[in-house]
């Protein structure tokens, strides 16, 4: 009766849990709520959403150090700032502001980050960009567009990159300057089919494009915040289980890393629930590890550390800090960006001293291979050793919005025996 009553107390954790991420809609998964230790199981896409599909069955990337590697100065980088780090047609590509240089440089992996890079030079665009610092990149609708922060004359740059990121063909449009956008950030989020960018100057201001990233920007609207003073670096996310943007703010005037809730729009000033003190430093990004969230920032100057906060599934809790230490060659880091190939999760810093790239790779705990597939309809998937087991289903749709999805079972463990025998005699 006991045996009984434990193993519908499992099946009801299940369906709960179940129910908790069936929240975030338009991705779905089927597959049994319980296996045994060890089984093969088939998790099936089951979605309306179509489009390019990543699974990921594979998770704790995040909870190992990371190892590093330096790339050289590659493509001539002169005190390069922000990069961001894309995945294209299968191919993976990592564009950075150049500051000194007056141009953008893109580093192209090819369909591996293993590979070994080479270097293109966009130029500076007939001399629309000078000294560039603050750059990101986004899809819409087929189309890759990347907006620049030119901080000589005080302009955003807007760079139509076209639908083949490998054709280098790229136009570029001064649009002005939003809201004083001088600063060393600049955030692109599509939400919900409107695309805002958020700035850093002499205040946090957020403007939007609308429907198109082809249109010219609205007028802006400050971001307040008492504690939003030096904000070199900061990110902004979706969460779906929380039905809520999240914000991580790098703040130099209380030497803090601010989460900030925006709530369910991205058009109110946020609240700040959490504080993290950490060294001044200037990289950040939050990152998706499976179900656990995490925020990694670096400290510059002297420390040079690389840190990495966990906060589960939820990351308006109160975090954990998994790493705090240099990495590597790393030094006088300035920004960052983290990408998954394949289930392992790679790293970038831009730094200065000297004017570098530096890649980091952190240790895959099931292997290169296991438990990842980009077929549309499925994967096959072996069970552990005992408790909950997660599958991450990934479409990135045509155009270009990502949704993720996280679904769980329970592995049942294989039962230790547990029994003794006396002596006994023949007969």
């Amino acid at each position: 009766m006991q045996n009984r009553i434990i193993v519908l107390t499992i099946i009801l954790m299940v369906i709960s849990f179940k129910r908790l991420s069936a929240q975030c809609d338009n991705l779905s998964i089927s597959m049994p709520d319980t296996v045994c230790a060890g089984d093969v199981f088939l998790a099936t896409n089951t979605s309306t959403i179509t489009g390019s599909v990543e699974w990921n069955s594979c998770f704790g990337d995040l909870m190992t150090q990371a190892a590093g590697v330096s790339i050289q100065n590659i493509g001539t980088l002169s005190n390069p700032q922000q990069i961001k780090v894309i995945k294209d047609n299968g191919n993976y590509f990592l564009f950075v502001a150049n500051q000194s240089g007056n141009n953008i440089v893109r580093i192209d992996y090819g369909t591996s980050l293993a590979n070994t890079p080479v270097a293109y030079n966009y130029g500076n665009f007939g001399s629309l960009i000078t000294t560039p610092t603050g750059l990101d990149v986004i899809n819409d609708n087929g189309i890759w567009y990347a907006l620049v922060t030119s901080n000589s004359n005080s302009n955003l740059v807007r760079i139509d990159l076209g639908a083949d990121i490998d054709a280098n063909i790229a136009t570029a449009a001064n649009i002005g300057s939003p809201g004083n956008i001088v600063g060393n950030r600049i955030k692109i989020l599509n939400a919900a089919g409107t695309f805002y960018v958020f700035a850093f100057g002499t205040n946090m201001n957020r403007f939007s494009f609308g429907t198109s990233m082809a249109n010219s920007p609205s007028t802006t609207s400050s971001v307040n915040g008492s504690m939003m003073t030096g904000i070199p670096s900061f990110d902004i996310v979706y969460d779906c289980k929380l039905d809520k943007y999240i914000g991580a703010f790098m703040s130099l005037g209380t030497a803090k890393v601010w989460v900030a809730d925006f709530g369910s729009t991205l058009t109110l000033s946020p609240t700040f629930p959490v504080e993290i003190p950490q060294p001044s430093g200037i990289g950040l990004k939050i990152f998706r590890d499976g179900s656990s969230w995490h925020i990694l920032s670096t400290a510059s100057g002297s420390a040079s550390k690389l840190f990495n906060y966990k906060f589960g599934q939820n990351l308006l809790s109160t975090p954990q800090t998994v790493y705090a230490d240099t990495v590597a060659s790393l030094n006088n880091p300035r920004f960052i960006d983290f990408i998954e190939d394949s289930s392992t999760v790679y790293g970038f810093a831009s730094t200065i001293s000297p004017s570098n790239i530096n890649k980091f790779r952190f240790a895959n705990p099931c292997g290169p291979g296991v438990g990842y597939s980009n077929n549309p309809a499925s994967i096959s998937i072996t069970a552990g050793t005992g408790g909950y087991q997660y599958v991450d289903l990934s479409v990135t749709d045509a155009s270009g919005t990502h949704y993720l999805y996280t679904d769980s079972l329970f592995v049942n463990p294989t039962p230790a025996s547990n029994f003794s025998s006396g002596p006994a005699c023949d007969g």
